[in-house]
């Protein structure tokens, strides 16, 4: 007894020995990254403070952020990085790094908006099943990017933790399947109506909580290019000239109108972009004779998307957009104004009713403006792990279709310049289907100057006048103006010329013209935008 005392004793003395090592159970993983900043986020299986060293070079890690609070789930934000370049980061304590320091453990900041370079995009939808399919999509990913070099943009289409989207299925997976792809890809999620029934939504959008909004972090406020769409649910950023929107397929009364916050606030972002190509992704496909059909009446999802989003996502020119939820892959002609029940398809609605295929000469082709710059294709993707055995892919509007008990893989798509390229990539390292799109563009030598950046807008929320600022890359004729969420124009300025700086105007008699509500300030300069959401109470 008298020795167990004493043992107990010099446990107390020195609870640092008798403890248990600190580590790293969840992460470290990348989120919310720009061309001057991103986030690490992690989890440790004790309670400790939040650091991060980075630098140039494992062994050169010469720059930190600490945060002293202590916490299981770590999320620290590194600014004032320079663009488009690679760094390699160390996780940890204040006193000692838990991961990292190594060739793996690192992120390359965004490219500035609009910079026109080579850009990959994978995209994987309903694949967070722990089984051994979804082992096979991630090793046939990991060997192209072995041999062609990482993704820069890493989308999720939604079911991204099966069953419920519990944290608990995130963990096992998720984070232990992709660990070693987390420490250096960033991913843009999408949640999917598995993912939705661990989502607490007693409270109307934007405020749904659960381990899904937990685990990400997506830009709200435009940070990383785009109009601020105030929470996560949905999202938009730049990566170089594309623009990506993360919609989301399962807000029910806010996909079932033509008129509703996201329905303004997809209409004001898309025609804010100043970017060349636009991809946008959610979960459940307006157009698939998979798992699910989309001419049954009870996929309402579904019939929502395509009867009340589609015709804003074509209006601006979306080249691409993508789902998952059907386990199969499918993909359509170049298509514009189909809305309907496939029975009722015709090939009027076709821009370009071809393949697609570069290699048989049938590249689709696109403006940059104008008409021709409409025209659609719908990808599906949900059989990154999943998989249905008799799928019909008969839909008239697809060219393209896979499915069957073990049929999965995932999407690479490469855009450069004026060329985008999607196929589909099996788990067997076989592309079950490739499609180009050539636009009228012009591949620069050098890439086009941001004349206008960081936009801020103070007070906001307001109620007299507003000051806004911003910034300019060299002397430019710079133009104000205020939109509603529609993208009617309610006001214009023109400011004139102005050097290179930050320059102030300052609007004193706006608040008098303006009922309480939401609207879009908007200043441009060439063909360079900046927009932020305002609000007048």
């Amino acid at each position: 007894m008298k020795k167990e005392i004493v043992i107990g004793i010099c446990c107390l003395a020195m609870a640092w020995v008798c403890a248990p090592a600190q580590r790293i159970v969840r992460g470290p993983y990348l989120q919310n990254a720009n061309h001057h900043a991103i986030t690490l986020k992690w989890r440790t299986d004790s309670l400790t403070d939040s650091r991060v060293r980075y630098g140039p070079s494992p062994g050169n890690l010469g720059q930190q952020v600490v945060d002293t609070t202590p916490t299981y789930n770590h999320t620290v934000r590194i600014e004032g990085l320079g663009p488009d370049s690679r760094y390699y980061y160390a996780a940890g304590t204040s006193t000692m790094d838990l991961e990292g320091d190594d060739t793996n453990h690192s992120f390359r900041s965004n490219p500035i908006p609009g910079t026109a370079r080579p850009i990959k995009i994978w995209a994987l939808g309903d694949f967070g099943r722990g089984n051994a399919l979804e082992y096979r999509v991630r090793d046939s990913y990991q060997r192209h990017a072995d041999a062609n070099g990482d993704a820069d943009v890493w989308l999720w289409l939604g079911d991204n933790a099966y069953d419920t989207g519990a944290d608990s299925q995130y963990t096992q997976k998720v984070f232990n399947v992709f660990d070693s792809i987390f420490d250096h890809q960033i991913f843009w999620p999408t949640p999917g109506n598995h993912d939705y029934y661990s989502v607490n939504q007693s409270f109307l959008p934007p405020y749904h909580t659960g381990p899904y909004y937990n685990i990400v972090e997506v830009p709200t406020q435009g940070e990383a290019g785009g109009v601020p769409s105030g929470g996560e649910m949905y999202y938009s950023f730049d990566y170089g000239n594309v623009h990506l929107v993360s919609l989301n397929s399962e807000l029910g009364s806010w996909i079932f109108s033509t008129n509703t916050p996201l329905t303004q606030w997809l209409a004001a972002d898309l025609q804010a972009t100043q970017q060349p190509w636009k991809i946008v992704y959610f979960h459940q496909p307006p157009h698939s004779k998979g798992s699910h059909d989309t001419d049954n009446f009870w996929e309402v999802n579904s019939v929502a998307m395509r009867t009340n989003i589609m015709p804003i996502v074509e209006q601006y020119g979306v080249d691409l957009v993508l789902s998952g939820h059907s386990h199969v892959y499918e993909r359509s002609k170049l298509m514009y104004g189909f809305y309907d029940w496939s029975w009722l398809y015709a090939p009027i609605f076709e821009v370009d009713g071809g393949s697609g295929n570069e290699l048989l000469g049938a590249s689709y082709h696109k403006s940059i403006t104008g008409n021709g710059n409409l025209g659609t294709i719908y990808a599906v993707a949900g059989n990154g792990a999943s998989s249905f055995a008799s799928p019909l892919l008969n839909n008239p509007i697809m060219t393209a279709g896979w499915g069957c008990d073990t049929c999965v893989g995932s999407m690479i798509i490469d855009v450069h310049g004026d060329t985008l390229r999607g196929k589909f990539l099996s788990s067997e390292d076989e592309v079950r289907d490739q499609f180009t799109i050539i636009k009228d563009l012009t591949i620069g030598g050098e890439p086009p100057l941001v004349l206008v950046s960081d936009l801020q807008v103070s007070p906001n929320p307001f109620s007299g006048e507003l000051e806004v600022e911003y910034t300019l890359q060299r002397d430019v004729p710079v133009r104000l103006q205020i939109l509603d969420m529609a993208g009617k124009e309610l006001h214009a300025i023109d400011l004139g010329r102005h050097g290179a700086g930050i320059h102030r105007h300052r609007l004193d008699h706006l608040a008098g013209q303006l009922a309480p509500g939401t609207y879009l300030v908007r200043i441009s300069s060439g063909a360079t935008t900046v927009a932020q959401k305002i609000v007048k109470i």
